[in-house]
């Protein structure tokens, strides 16, 4: 699997896709322990569950001008799952 920065998935191949993040904001991110830089690179920590992942769109959703949302993608679907539960329960 080969892993791009700034490019999105095409029809040829599975590419993983990373939005640039500005240094500023990694370094700042670093200082404040939510990013950290391991043997398998940039990791991200998880707002939720405070676990650490790789810095991708494997495990984070990108969001436009912002880099990469700050739930891993299994706490934003449980989140989005309770959401929609508590809704139909209201109703």
């Amino acid at each position: 699997m080969e892993v791009r920065v700034g490019h999105r998935k095409t029809r040829d191949d599975f590419v993983l896709y990373c939005p640039i993040e500005l240094a500023k904001g990694i370094k700042k991110g670093i200082e404040k322990g939510k990013y950290q830089m391991t043997n398998l690179g940039l990791e991200k920590q998880c707002s939720h569950c405070k676990e650490f992942w790789p810095a991708d769109s494997e495990f984070f959703y990108p969001q436009k001008g912002k880099g990469l949302h700050c739930y891993c993608k299994a706490c934003y679907r449980y989140k989005r799952y309770l959401e929609k539960k508590h809704s139909q329960d209201a109703a």
